[in-house]
């Protein structure tokens, strides 16, 4: 732009001396230029060689793409730090136990239909099992789910095939899932078909941008081992498809690395560190040289060669006598060093940022953390993995459900049995059994006593129910009060007599409990 104006300014500056509209002109392109973005000028320093080109996500997508997760990879086989990232990104987004479904069907009354979604969560269930949800029966759905938020992370998408067969003895759901290393999806492939539907990096869209179709390379029988590719491509329509990325731009085709930000950083931390250990070892190793005394002359030097090199190993409480012409002269390095850990500090809360976390969980770095600090990036952290959560919850999940719903319906596989025939009466409506919620996994309060006397508050003043309480910790109120019931009838079944002796002393316990919950508020304040 200020290219473009400087030239305008010249082709006009000698006209101006004939007409005033020019030399007005000239002012308002002066004025135009000012108005620029400082940011934006080329001749600020060290930004000479930046690229301000304009280009859109998908051009710098196709053109990186491959690199980027070529490098991402690498980082995930070989950088302990990476790999550690990832390992929390599994453990808080999926967790050991994984995503539990609540089923939140109503009857005719307008309540909660607790037969129906006992037996809905319970096929569910069975569905999870790796025999009948992966096409391989080599992972359940947790473990998929693992394995999927990881691919996300490490090559910026994960993609999944949905594979509907007909019902049979050995499986009754009629569908499983097949995942697909994101190589598959033939990036190179980039054409507009005569449907008018362009194909962008082996995604076919519609005029409007919305995902119709995949392209798919077929592995050849050895292509996995070889990493040898066929040139035929399938065709695998939108709708048995489930592609899972992370979109940060519109009309974004594919996704990019999670850590794409930061892996020069973190090849850098790993030179840097290999460099110091290597530094470290030497500065642990005290040589000792013999240099030549350029007095003595080599004539009188008995048996002395040109190329002779004297050595020799010093051994505890050694005492030596040095060769004729030779002087002591030691050697000791200056590592370690206490840049060391300025520098490594300083670059770890770079790499952590750009992976939308703490340092202090990433870099195992708890040495000067308090309290405070301690709830503010816990909190932080926490409100990170939620959003993975729900992304995965939105992307995956939820379509992976209604699939379930759809086939389970189709199958005739959700049933209750009439009370007054026996028969089987099949449940169709799809819509009422959509009403569902699936919870991630919860965490531990960070001060816990303080959290179980505020929610106990929030309870009585009706500030806040038991259902979310409970859903906060990851725990549904119909399984706690289910389990609660199951407890109570196994405790009475026990005790028999003494049941209402254990009822009386529960009472005085809960009364123990709010006196002492009253003590330590007052302590507070």
């Amino acid at each position: 732009m200020g290219k473009i104006i400087d030239f305008l300014k010249k082709d006009i500056t000698f006209k101006s001396s004939k007409n005033k509209k020019i030399n007005n002109l000239e002012k308002e392109l002066d004025t135009l230029k000012a108005r620029n973005f400082a940011s934006a000028q080329n001749y600020l320093m060290n930004y000479n060689n930046k690229n301000t080109f304009v280009k859109t996500r998908d051009s710098e997508t196709f053109a990186d793409l491959t690199n980027l997760k070529a490098r991402s990879r690498q980082l995930a086989n070989d950088n302990a730090l990476f790999k550690h990232y990832l390992t929390m990104i599994d453990n808080n987004v999926v967790g050991k136990d994984g995503f539990k479904l609540q089923v939140l069907a109503k009857n005719e009354d307008e309540q909660l239909d607790v037969e129906l979604n006992k037996i809905v969560l319970n096929l569910f269930n069975e569905w999870m099992l790796k025999e009948n949800c992966d096409i391989t029966e080599q992972s359940n759905f947790k473990s998929m789910c693992s394995i999927i938020i990881r691919s996300i992370a490490t090559d910026g998408e994960a993609i999944v095939k949905i594979v509907r067969e007909k019902s049979n003895v050995n499986n009754k759901f009629g569908f499983k899932l097949q995942m697909l290393d994101t190589e598959r999806l033939d990036i190179n492939y980039n054409t507009i078909l005569a449907n008018g539907n362009t194909v962008t990096m082996g995604v076919e869209k519609n005029e409007y941008g919305k995902h119709v179709a995949y392209y798919i390379k077929k592995y050849t029988n050895t292509s996995n081992v070889s990493g040898i590719i066929n040139d035929n491509i399938e065709r695998v329509e939108a709708k048995d498809f489930i592609h899972l990325y992370s979109k940060e731009t519109p009309e974004q085709t594919r996704g990019i690395p999670f850590g794409h930000a930061v892996i020069l950083d973190l090849e850098d931390l790993s030179e840097f560190h290999s460099a110091c250990l290597s530094a470290g070892k030497i500065g642990a190793s005290s040589s000792i040289y013999l240099e030549r005394d350029e007095r003595v002359k080599t004539s009188d030097i008995a048996d002395y060669e040109e190329d002779d090199v004297y050595y020799s190993e010093i051994g505890a409480g050694q005492i030596s006598t040095l060769p004729a012409g030779a002087k002591f002269k030691s050697f000791e390095g200056k590592y370690p060093s206490d840049a060391y850990e300025v520098y490594t500090k300083r670059l770890l809360q770079q790499i952590a940022g750009g992976l939308s976390l703490s340092q202090v969980f990433l870099g195992n770095d708890t040495e000067d953390l308090n309290y405070s600090t301690a709830r503010t990036v816990i909190v932080e952290e926490r409100n990170y993995y939620l959003t993975l959560q729900s992304f995965l919850i939105d992307n995956l999940l939820n379509r992976v459900y209604k699939e379930f719903l759809e086939q389970a319906i189709l199958n005739k596989l959700i049933f209750k049995t009439n009370k007054v025939s026996y028969k089987k009466d099949y449940y169709i409506d799809l819509r009422n059994l959509m009403n569902h919620k699936f919870v991630g996994r919860r965490w531990d309060g960070i001060d816990p006593s303080k959290e179980a006397i505020a929610n106990n508050e929030d309870f009585y003043n009706l500030r806040k129910p038991l259902s979310k309480i409970l859903a906060e910790k990851g725990e549904d109120l119909q399984d706690v009060v289910l389990q609660y019931k199951q407890d109570l009838t196994v405790i009475k079944n026990e005790l028999g007599d003494d049941y209402k002796l254990f009822l009386q002393l529960n009472v005085h316990n809960n009364e123990v409990i709010k006196n002492n919950n009253e003590d330590l508020k007052d302590n507070n304040k």
